[in-house]
């Protein structure tokens, strides 16, 4: 083997001083001075038996690189146009870049390829390469291979689409929109884009010519069905995460043959995820089955200050006061407490789960008739003023009796009672006419201050975290 080896860089050592000129044409790796290239080939050398002779080892990537490519230069320089390209090729999977792919179009043009060159110098002229010398280079040697090519410029909707000629097994000529050089004659051209139809068209290429094909492709979808509860609702996401689809269930959307996540949501449900892989030309049903929650609940005391209150609970007869309500779904209700000949209440709770609310409530009589204080007060001034007056009356005739019977015998103390039954007579006639006055005015306030006087019923409501008042 080290025979082989010494005998192997000879060789190479000399070829390399012999080349050292027309190697200076490619691009790529900078050359060595001529003086340095039998080292550099030799290290070249010593590096290849290394990997025959060490299985386990592996060189790094800038080292194969620099391996084919000292090859590939070494073959163009000997006009090894096709294995310089095959070197190449192999120097540009290890470490692309755009320098390679303008030596591979320089191996194709000397080959007289001009169609491969057209393509390579293209995509050279399409890198981000910034050396203006190369560049300009590459743009002359597409001018000057141009009109020896016959070019196809396709274009397709969607963009991105592969282009594939005449043999799919051959793999594709890139991706739209692009200018692809082909032999002259007549080719089948199409393009098969990801979630879409094959589209595709016939055309003759002709050399120096330039023919343009636009090819439209229509979306592939098939449907999809999601079912589960009928309070659900479905999202559907691709495999980059992005929501494609999503409503209330039965769910049905027309999607491009994939695989789809499929997530359900539903009240009272865990959420339920499950895999779709929609298939053209096939309706995909996905039924979901979530898991039921266990029901959360809540508590409501009821007291009142009549015992035996009928209880209703949105509309529903739910017992009698006081009384404890279990079970409840959190969140508000209506509630109701009647009792006959009273004045019922009705309201809002807020039944919270977990907890206990507690209710109060307090029903009132139903509206009664009232009249002005001043009415019983005025009515008693005059039922006062007119007793009073009888008995000033009943007085007066008493005085006025004496008079007559000591008007005779001894007319000093007839004069007196005289004097006194006039008196008492004046006031009896003066309470007299006040108490009827009174009783007059009573009547008419009697009438004009009547009125009717309710209270609503009501109602508080507290839970062991605060306390609430409703009305």
């Amino acid at each position: 083997m080290n025979r082989r080896f010494v005998e192997r860089s000879q060789v190479w050592c000399g070829m390399s001083l012999q080349t050292a000129r027309r190697n200076a044409s490619l691009c790529g790796t900078a050359l060595l001075p001529a003086a340095l290239l039998p080292a550099a080939l030799l290290s070249v050398a010593l590096l290849s038996v290394a990997l025959c002779n060490a299985s386990v080892a592996r060189a790094d990537d800038a080292a194969q690189a620099r391996y084919h490519d000292d090859l590939a230069r070494g073959h163009y320089a000997d006009g090894r146009f096709e294995l310089a390209i095959r070197e190449f090729f192999l120097e540009q999977r290890i470490a692309p870049n755009p320098r390679i792919v303008f030596n591979i179009a320089l191996c194709f043009e000397e080959l007289g390829r001009v169609d491969d060159a057209f393509v390579f110098f293209s995509d050279y002229l399409a890198s981000d390469d910034a050396d203006a010398e190369r560049r300009q280079l590459a743009t002359a040697a597409l001018a000057r291979v141009s009109p020896r090519v016959a070019q196809v410029y396709v274009t397709s909707e969607p963009p991105g689409a592969p282009i594939y000629v005449d043999r799919a097994e051959l793999g594709s000529f890139g991706t739209t929109p692009r200018t692809i050089a082909l032999p002259p004659g007549a080719h089948s051209v199409w393009v098969e884009p990801v979630g879409f139809s094959r589209a595709g068209t016939q055309l003759t290429a002709r050399v120096g010519a330039r023919v343009e094909a636009t090819l439209r492709a229509t979306r592939v979808v098939a449907p999809l069905v999601v079912e589960g509860p009928a309070n659900g609702r479905a999202e559907v996401k691709d495999a980059d995460a992005r929501v494609v689809a999503s409503g209330a269930l039965p769910l049905r959307v027309e999607l491009p043959p994939s695989s789809y996540e499929v997530r359900v949501d539903c009240r009272g449900f865990e959420t339920w995820t499950g895999l779709a892989r929609v298939r053209e030309r096939t309706t995909t049903q996905v039924t979901a089955t979530p898991v039921a929650l266990p029901m959360v609940t809540g508590e409501l005391t009821v007291t009142s200050n009549v015992p035996g209150a009928i209880i209703e609970v949105d509309g529903r007869p739910a017992g009698f006061a006081p009384s404890v309500l279990d079970g409840l779904r959190p969140g508000p209700h209506r509630l109701r407490v009647r009792q006959e000949g009273l004045v019922e209440w009705s309201g809002p709770v807020e039944v919270r789960a977990d907890q206990r609310t507690w209710l109060t409530v307090t029903l009132e009589e139903p509206a009664q008739r009232e009249r002005s204080p001043w009415t019983y007060v005025v009515g008693g001034l005059g039922a006062a003023s007119t007793v009073t007056a009888v008995v000033l009356a009943v007085l007066a005739s008493s005085a006025h009796s004496d008079f007559e019977a000591q008007r005779g015998n001894a007319p000093a103390d007839a004069l007196d009672a005289r004097d006194r039954g006039l008196s008492l007579a004046t006031a009896a006639d003066v309470l007299g006419i006040t108490g009827l006055v009174s009783l007059g005015a009573s009547v008419l306030l009697w009438f004009l201050t009547e009125h009717e006087v309710s209270r609503p019923s009501r109602a508080s409501a507290s839970t062991p975290d605060d306390d609430e008042g409703a009305q």
